[in-house]
């Protein structure tokens, strides 16, 4: 029987666009008294450009690590 491949888990930030192109952050983060991943987000009210994705890719840097 081959080994199992472990799955990684995806402890970081992303930028995702909201459905009224606004840019929020999105992770996911162990809490300390739970089992498992918890997903998180935090909207911003800054509209989906280039500029503006290269400010939140900063925050996302800092929340990710």
């Amino acid at each position: 029987m081959a080994p199992r491949k472990l799955k990684a888990h995806r402890q970081g930030c992303w930028i995702e666009a909201t459905g009224s192109d606004f840019l929020r952050l999105r992770f996911r983060w162990r809490l300390p008294t739970a089992t498992g991943l918890h997903n998180f987000s935090e909207s911003t009210t800054l509209g989906d450009t280039p500029e503006n994705r290269s400010v939140l890719s900063k925050q996302a840097a800092i929340i990710g690590a």
